[in-house]
């Protein structure tokens, strides 16, 4: 619980906020959820990421940057 507590501490405090998130995460289950990614600025994700979960970011209007070879 104090490694979240110190993450929300650090969200709130900064500037800009940028999520990097590569496709495995968006299978898994974890025990606790930081924040909703509307919150972020920017989530970038790897090219890995399914054509699925790229389509709902895009249709909640999440600023979506797609990191992969084709993007270097």
């Amino acid at each position: 619980m104090t490694t979240v507590l110190v993450k929300r501490a650090m969200f709130a405090a900064a500037r800009r906020r940028v999520l990097y998130v590569d496709h495995s995460k968006f299978e898994a289950r974890a025990l606790h959820a930081l924040l909703p990614l509307s919150d972020f600025d920017t989530v970038i994700v790897d090219a890995g990421t399914p054509d699925e979960h790229l389509d709902r970011l895009r249709r909640a209007g999440i600023d979506l940057v797609v990191a992969g070879p084709d993007n270097t």
